[in-house]
């Protein structure tokens, strides 16, 4: 988004006419019209009284930047790919650092770059790891300030996965404390009103947004019970779990990643590398052009371009299960390293 749109969205969200703007920062009507079609660009000096105006920073008028669009973002990330292939750790990490500056505002740039450090463990000497720990944790608390509601939210709970992960509790229970709890009684409330004001198109939207959310909340749950019946040394426990929730992707149908991850860990607690190589097929075939449920067919799904190629989805998703440490029971199943060298890894 260029300087022009964003001061005229920024403009026009505070209700404020070219005359009344240019009156505030002492220009004339004319020169806010022609920044805003991009004849001119307003005089470096006036751009943080501008910015304090519009209600935004410096970085921001200037375009540092406020949204991305897909395509960039998915460029921007193989980047980070291919330089830490071709480069090495550090110098990815240097990359993320570089892009995350550049695009001070948009969160999601934020959230792309901590996501994809955290995969570089493995790559890091544990001497360097706890930097870069810090850097993530770092990057994760600026997002959490992000005025983007759910994206805040989601820098909040990824903050909270992360310190699970590195087996900080007690900066976890604290991070969870700050989390919002919702109430899934208290959110049918909207379509209850909707239902009674007749407003049925809207009642299916809010019903059918709600009962998305649900599923997944419910699939994450037996996700963690499967978990924990595995960590009880209860497998027949877990195992009922893990079925649960397949049992909800088949009513749906979805290709949801928690019951996958599910029936993954009971592969791995029976230790049956077949079974999870069987598991990984059937997520890899799954993950392109998913039919949308016909329960949530009032809902309008956004769908990504198709950008990458349905091959190369596939490989970049089973590198990320290569890479993932839990997967190393896998690492000596000749089927397992068939379906590398099918994908080149």
């Amino acid at each position: 988004m260029h300087i022009d749109q964003v001061i005229r969205e920024r403009r026009l969200a505070l209700g404020l006419t070219q005359e009344e703007l240019a009156n505030k920062i002492g220009v004339s009507a004319p020169a806010v019209s022609k920044w805003e079609k991009r004849v001119s660009y307003p005089d470096i000096t006036l751009l943080p009284a501008l910015a304090r105006i519009l209600g935004t920073d410096v970085n921001t008028l200037l375009t540092f930047s406020v949204t991305m669009d897909p395509e960039e973002s998915r460029h921007l990330y193989e980047k980070l790919m291919t330089t830490a292939k071709d480069a090495g750790w550090q110098a990815s990490v240097d990359l993320a650092e570089a892009q995350i500056a550049h695009y001070p505002s948009v969160t999601m740039m934020h959230l792309m770059n901590a996501a994809f450090l955290q995969t570089l463990k493995d790559q890091i000497p544990e001497t360097a790891w706890p930097a870069v720990y810090q850097q993530i944790v770092a990057i994760y608390q600026t997002a959490e300030k992000s005025t983007d509601l759910p994206q805040a939210q989601a820098a909040a709970q990824s903050l909270f996965y992360l310190y699970l992960k590195e087996k900080d509790f007690d900066d976890a229970e604290n991070q969870l404390k700050m989390l919002p709890t919702e109430v899934v009684a208290y959110n049918a409330m909207k379509p209850k009103l909707q239902l009674q004001r007749g407003q049925l198109k809207e009642a299916y939207i809010s019903g059918e947004k709600l009962l998305s959310t649900g599923l997944s909340a419910v699939s994450l749950v037996l996700n963690v019970l499967t978990k924990v019946g595995i960590a009880d040394h209860q497998l027949e426990t877990a195992k009922r779990y893990a079925d649960m929730s397949q049992k909800i992707d088949n009513l749906i149908p979805i290709t949801n990643p928690f019951t996958f991850e599910s029936q993954l860990k009971i592969a791995e607690a029976s230790d049956d590398p077949g079974q999870a190589v069987t598991i990984l097929k059937e997520l890899l075939a799954n993950i392109i052009d998913q039919p949308q449920p016909a329960i949530l067919q009032h809902l309008t799904l956004v769908k990504p371009k198709k950008t990458t190629a349905p091959a190369e989805a596939r490989r970049q998703l089973l590198q990320i299960f290569t890479a993932d440490p839990e997967m190393a029971f896998l690492q000596k199943s000749p089927s397992f390293q068939q379906l590398l060298h099918e994908y080149n890894l």
